[in-house]
């Protein structure tokens, strides 16, 4: 039998019909087709991938082939209020983790300003470039996708560079910048500026 490194797996996007082929190891990453690939007794059979656009899909094969030694995780990361630091939380198997989106709910930063502000220091070279190849739109599409596919690690890194992008940001400059209209009306503004005054203190 042939190694999960020689063993290829073909994904076909159902949104425009892009076809790729990928190594086992790499498809075994992208958490929503992990159980069908299990079930599945011909490889070379396509396996459709959803809501996804062939492109995209192509860069997240890019990030997941630079990623592919590091631990498969199931949740979030999260912070550590002793060291300071983020602690990564190593994918299982096991029923133990069929509870980690609760969890992940609960697992809130203690000081999120100060961490996305410091995204830089936290985040590698190698992410940071990957992400700043995506404009606005591009990164939330990813995001997206990250999130449909069930690739926690990146799913993370897009909501990391998304928040950091907000840090420093104004109501107005937030919209323009993620393209969000504006559905209030200038009374409902007004109420709303002079009721969270406080925030801008």
């Amino acid at each position: 039998m042939m190694s999960d490194e020689k063993q290829v797996v073909h994904l076909t996007c159902t949104v425009d019909g892009h076809s790729q082929r990928v190594p086992l190891a790499i498809a075994q990453r992208i958490g929503i087709i992990k159980p069908l690939l299990a079930m599945k007794s011909d490889l070379n059979l396509p396996l459709p991938i959803n809501e996804v656009r062939g492109p995209l899909l192509a860069k997240i094969v890019e990030y997941l082939e630079a990623h592919q030694q590091d631990p498969i995780r199931r949740e979030a990361s999260r912070k550590n209020p002793e060291q300071g630091a983020v602690s990564l939380a190593q994918g299982s198997d096991s029923d133990e983790d069929d509870n980690y989106e609760a969890e992940t709910r609960q697992d809130v930063y203690e000081n999120d300003d100060l961490y996305y502000e410091r995204y830089a220091e936290v985040t590698s070279p190698w992410d940071q470039r990957f992400m700043d190849s995506f404009d606005t739109s591009t990164l939330i599409e990813l995001t997206k996708a990250a999130n449909y596919l069930y690739i926690a690690d990146l799913l993370d890194l897009c909501c990391k560079t998304i928040a950091g992008q907000m840090v420093g940001l104004s109501v107005e400059e937030l919209r323009k910048k993620f393209n969000i209209k504006n559905d209030f009306t200038p009374e409902e503004e007004a109420k709303l500026a002079a009721e969270f005054a406080w925030v801008e203190e």
